[in-house]
């Protein structure tokens, strides 16, 4: 006979695996927001940040989420992280991730993004 684990220390068993954070992937509304504090900014360049944040960041630490902080401060917290650890990454590289936290900070979520998009008109799909 085979025997199920009871509802409740399955849901702790899921609750409690790591990095489980669903990372958003950047879209038009997360380059129209960074290109406003980062003119220039392109979509090939927020999804490499996203690929440089689950690359190098998750070397140190399981995935977080960028609701951690607030869009101007990520800079300021990953190098606050560095600070003392025997860690060196290219200041490039901490400014793509700090780049693509801020955005998915200002808009973590499906219902950011489409709220973000009925205030720009101008982003939507011809």
């Amino acid at each position: 006979m085979r025997r199920s684990l009871p509802p409740l220390i399955l849901l702790l068993a899921l609750l409690a695996l790591p990095g489980c954070v669903a990372l958003i992937e950047p879209s038009a509304a997360h380059v129209h927001w960074t290109d406003h504090r980062r003119p220039g900014t392109t979509q090939a360049e927020l999804d490499e940040a996203r690929t440089l944040y689950l690359a190098v960041c998750t070397e140190c630490h399981r995935v977080r989420s960028p609701l951690r902080y607030e869009p101007g401060e990520w800079t300021w917290a990953i190098n606050r992280m560095l600070a003392g650890e025997d860690v060196r990454i290219e200041p490039a590289v901490i400014d793509a991730v700090a780049l693509y936290l801020s955005a998915a900070s200002a808009l973590p979520d499906a219902k950011a993004v489409e709220a973000y998009l009925e205030t720009h008109p101008e982003l939507a799909a011809p």
